[in-house]
């Protein structure tokens, strides 16, 4: 989780094959803030906590039923944050002022995924791939985080409060 600061951040992006019931960060329930549903078994979400405290913790995914492959993504942001902006599809095509964070996951079905509007931070391997993307949005109006071979598309931005 990194270094505590008041109001700190933290973003968690899930992609599984199930329903999600929860996800905690060091204790803290998150809230949803987006999720897309790609056909019936693929589900890319993100949620968010508050987590002034504490330098590490576990991340919990509360699933409704069993799966064979449920994957996580982390970002933290210094302060506290609204969100601006949220897309359920891909491409994920945002509605941001300048300075706005973006964060995008996704269900792919290709290693080799790749990002246009945004940087590619992670990809996960469980069979299927598991991606996530940022971007920090360099002037208002609308960015656009668009995965390759994508099954599951969820995004939002966040704006420092």
């Amino acid at each position: 989780l990194g270094s505590a600061v008041a109001a700190r951040t933290i973003l968690v992006c899930v992609v599984t094959q199930a329903t999600i019931s929860s996800v905690t960060v060091a204790g803290v329930a998150a809230t949803r803030g987006v999720e897309h549903m790609g056909g019936s078994w693929t589900r890319a979400s993100l949620w968010r906590a508050t987590v002034p405290t504490g330098t590490n913790g576990d991340v919990v995914v509360v699933i409704g039923a069993s799966t064979a492959r449920c994957g996580i993504g982390l970002y933290r942001i210094g302060g506290a944050v609204t969100v601006s902006s949220t897309a359920q599809a891909d491409p994920a095509v945002l509605t941001v002022a300048a300075g706005d964070f973006a964060v995008a996951c996704a269900y792919t079905a290709s290693a080799s995924a790749t990002w246009t509007g945004g940087t590619r931070d992670y990809i996960l391997n469980f069979a299927d791939y598991h991606t996530g993307a940022s971007a920090t949005a360099a002037s208002a109006g609308t960015l656009t985080l668009n995965p390759s071979s994508s099954l599951a598309c969820a995004a939002a931005a966040y704006r420092r409060t």
